[in-house]
């Protein structure tokens, strides 16, 4: 009996420690290392090049691109606003002045002892949805850049 009662102490006391803990261990701290200007690329329905700037204040995605089957005709993209949290960060920006979606990351890698650097990764979609009778529908890709 003195046994069992033991086991259940100590669960309860790792899971009062867990629970005391994991608020710090699920907090999402920005990566480290990852502030500064990136250049980056535009894949999928829309391509191209730019730039992207990220601080404390959040992520900032300009670029050239051209829709798919249409490079002679540039549009620009600009998402200026999007909010960080953590590595993560989402908000909505602008393709040819169509309303998108941009959820992505930022990785950074100051701890590792090979590799230097920080690299951004998103997706956009547009900002009306799944609907299939969007103007919009099927404009989708991905922005990737890198620590200039």
């Amino acid at each position: 009996m003195r046994t069992s009662r033991r086991v259940i102490f100590g669960s309860l006391a790792a899971l009062g420690v867990l629970a005391a803990v994991a608020p710090g261990l699920l907090s999402a701290d920005n990566p480290k290392k990852v502030a500064g200007d990136y250049s980056v690329k535009v894949g999928g329905y829309y391509t191209g090049d730019g730039s992207a700037t990220v601080s404390d204040a959040g992520v900032q995605i300009v670029a050239k691109v051209h829709r798919d089957g249409f490079p002679d005709t540039p549009v620009a993209l600009r998402a200026s606003n999007l909010k960080v949290d953590g590595a993560h960060f989402r908000g909505t920006g602008f393709i040819d002045r169509k309303p998108f979606k941009f959820v992505g990351r930022i990785d950074g890698y100051s701890g590792d002892k090979t590799f230097k650097g920080a690299r951004i990764l998103c997706t956009y979609t547009p900002a009306g949805g799944d609907n299939p009778n969007s103007p919009t529908a099927g404009q989708v890709g991905r922005v990737a850049g890198v620590l200039r």
